[in-house]
């Protein structure tokens, strides 16, 4: 008998679970909160990033993709490495370079928001060779970053 009663609970958890139409009525509904409740609060207990930080966490995957060679062509063509002119420090930390732009507007491009996404993040990360171990190191600094 607890085993139905458990059974019952769980779909009806299920059944509410799946009526919710956003993330955010989702988490409500899953850490049976408050309609009101804070939402950072919950991002922070179920380990959900806020968006601009997932946009950051992709923006920054695909220009680790890049740098390997894991991309189409035609992604491939649109990062260039830096190389400075002269000896200096900067050269060996594996940065790209970022093309200059004139409008606020040319900043939000794809081309240009991924190697400044890339380029601040700290040496540690940018050092990495292995996926896993990016993707692990990289989820750690966004989640301190947003939280």
């Amino acid at each position: 008998m607890p085993t139905q009663c458990c059974m019952e609970s769980r779909r009806k958890i299920f059944i509410a679970f799946s009526e919710c139409r956003t993330p955010s009525h989702k988490s409500f509904s899953v850490l049976r909160r408050l309609k009101f409740s804070h939402s950072t609060n919950m991002l922070c207990h179920l380990h959900w990033l806020p968006v601009q930080y997932c946009i950051q966490f992709k923006l920054a995957l695909l220009a680790f993709n890049a740098r390997n060679n894991n991309t189409p062509l035609y992604l491939l063509c649109l990062f260039h490495n830096y190389v400075p002119g002269r000896s200096l420090r900067s050269s060996q930390s594996n940065l790209l370079c970022v093309p200059s732009h004139k409008l606020n507007f040319g900043a939000c491009s794809f081309r240009v928001a991924v190697p400044t996404v890339w380029n601040l993040l700290p040496a540690d990360i940018l050092a990495c060779t292995f996926y896993g171990s990016l993707i692990h190191q990289l989820k750690t600094f966004c989640f301190n970053n947003a939280f």
